[in-house]
């Protein structure tokens, strides 16, 4: 069975939602999927403009003592990877993911990211 997406309640202004609204005919979808569109967009946005902090945070880097040998070694050649330019194979990513809190989806977003410049 497919995963749901997640789900967020807003509250919006009345002028807010009636834009909203007419925005959404206008485009003869819902006001939530356009919300949810407008939303998307605008994170996107603030995370390109390097606006939203990365996932691993001053807390998440506290943690980096207690990392095992491997995990250690594989952020390691990551790090490594990414630096140089190279690209860094999915398996890495896929061994990374399992051994830290990030999801394969982040890892290789820090990836993408990072190749596109």
């Amino acid at each position: 069975m497919a995963e749901r997406n997640p789900r967020v309640q807003i509250v919006l202004s009345v002028g807010t939602y009636k834009k909203l609204e007419r925005y959404a005919k206008t485009r003869e979808t819902k006001p939530s999927s356009e919300a949810a569109y407008i939303v998307t967009r605008v994170l996107d946005e603030l995370d390109d403009a390097g606006k939203i902090p990365h996932p691993i945070d001053q807390a998440n880097l506290a943690g980096l003592n207690s990392l095992s040998n491997e995990t250690h070694g594989l952020m390691q050649s990551y790090l490594k990877l990414l630096a140089s330019g190279s690209s860094v194979p999915d398996e890495i990513i896929q061994m990374l993911a399992k051994e830290t809190e990030l999801t394969e989806e982040e890892l290789k977003g820090i990836r993408d990211r990072l190749s596109s410049k």
